[in-house]
């Protein structure tokens, strides 16, 4: 069964009124859910408890008033549900970080969207399954790791689970009730790669050998999400959907870089993947703030088609090699796509900002433009993914947004912003920058 349309029933029912005080056994109805299955499955679905979900819409709405117009504070505080201005006040700090006095004074906005589980599409009628990811809790597991190295990337995580069920096989172990995870490793050596297989074992027993190692896997709060295993393509897809899409819009950011797969074998075939993420909750708001961009110069590659994101990267690491200029102290990367895609549309670009006097070196894909030059909506978010998710809700907000509207004459870009030269890219943090223009100007 899909609950997800069930939770959407609930979150439509709220959103009906979000300023009347929730009757929790009410939306229970509504969802047509036993209340205590309802908390689990809402929390689960959307990453936010119920009370949670209505708090930050109702401060979401109110910062809107607060940003766009000159109501008294407490006329916005029972406008948005709160029965006084100090009650509305403690909320509204502790979910936004500023009192709402600051925050009008500020140049901040706070954008907390509406949750669409299930969306119509009116050209069908029919419904799209979104999102299907689960918050859980892994517990501390005792675990076999077994360690596979090889030179290149092709079949490693497949060579490496194959090699370890011989291997538990050897230890007379019955791989049909056997449990196999599997996660990324670095190596100090760049010639080669790694990936190491999780094998979940209980009670006392001699398992280990010159291969495999016991080791006490600690477990913590995962999203985790289900992908079709049938080419790589299709988990590599699910991963960006989850880090991407779904990490974005919920209530929580990465914890640390230790992802996990876990293999659904059913008679020796590889039939699917659980995908787990490590998460934690947000300590701050989404932000979004308003910001003048100056113009600046570009060298850039920019390659039309589906699959243009690694071509575009490729040939701009390679004019890069080639040129008199440290970009890693004079310039900094940025890269940018077709937000509104068709199938002769798509584009990625990547570049770089470079000097305007810069002797520039003719490359047939390299180009120089100028961009920038105006009011940009910006966020400052982790590099993960495509980014859909953040462009998505900076896309809402700016559609709901009554003092500014999307600029289309310009294009939205993302500047990476390094901690380091060897930054994973779960140490890398992008600002992603979309074009607005005050309402009424042309």
């Amino acid at each position: 069964m899909d609950y997800r349309v069930n939770v959407q029933e609930a979150i439509n029912y709220i959103e009906k009124d979000l300023e009347v005080h929730a009757d929790l056994a009410l939306i229970a109805q509504q969802a047509a859910l036993s209340l205590p299955h309802l908390y689990r499955l809402f929390y689960s679905l959307t990453g936010h408890s119920i009370k949670d979900y209505i708090r930050k819409r109702r401060i979401s709405i109110a910062s809107e008033d607060l940003r766009n117009t000159a109501m008294p504070i407490i006329d916005i505080a029972l406008k948005a549900g709160f029965e006084t201005q100090a009650s509305f006040s403690k909320a509204f700090k502790k979910w936004v970080g500023l009192s709402p006095d600051m925050y009008r004074a500020s140049q901040q906005h706070f954008c907390f969207n509406r949750i669409q589980l299930v969306e119509t599409v009116e050209e069908s009628n029919s419904l799209i399954k979104d999102l299907n990811v689960k918050v859980l809790r892994l517990k501390p597991m005792l675990v076999l790791v077994y360690r596979h190295v090889q030179l290149c990337k092709d079949g490693l995580e497949r060579n490496a689970l194959q090699r370890a069920k011989l291997l538990v096989k050897d230890l007379l172990l019955n791989t049909d009730k056997l449990r196999f995870l599997g996660r990324n490793i670095e190596l100090a050596s760049s010639s080669h790669i790694g990936y190491e297989i999780l094998i979940p074992v209980q009670g006392e027993g001699r398992w280990e050998t010159k291969q495999l190692k016991l080791e006490l896997l600690s477990g913590g709060l995962y999203a985790m999400a289900v992908s079709s295993a049938k080419k790589d393509q299709e988990v590599l897809s699910a991963w960006n959907t989850l880090v991407s899409e779904w990490l974005p819009k919920s209530s929580f950011i990465m914890k640390n870089p230790e992802y996990l797969e876990e293999y659904i074998v059913n008679k020796e075939k590889l039939i699917r993947m659980k995908l787990y993420l490590p998460i934690e909750r947000k300590c701050k708001a989404n932000m979004i703030k308003i910001q003048n961009v100056s113009p600046f110069c570009v060298a850039y590659s920019r390659v039309q088609g589906v699959d243009s994101s690694e071509q575009a990267d490729q040939q701009l690491c390679e004019w890069l090699e080639h040129i008199d200029f440290d970009w890693r102290v004079e310039g900094q990367l940025y890269f940018s796509y077709a937000l509104n895609p068709n199938d002769e549309g798509h584009w990625s670009e990547y570049g770089v900002s470079i000097k305007p006097e810069l002797e520039f070196l003719r490359h047939t894909y390299i180009q120089r433009k100028i961009i920038g030059d105006g009011d940009y909506a910006c966020m400052r978010t982790k590099a993960l993914g495509s980014l859909k998710g953040v462009l998505e809700l900076m896309q809402g907000w700016i559609k709901t947004n009554p003092e500014y509207r999307a600029d289309d004459s310009r294009q939205w870009f993302a500047k990476y912003i390094l901690s380091g030269q060897s930054a994973g890219e779960e140490e890398i943090e992008v600002i992603c920058y979309l074009p607005v223009i005050v309402k009424g100007n042309n």
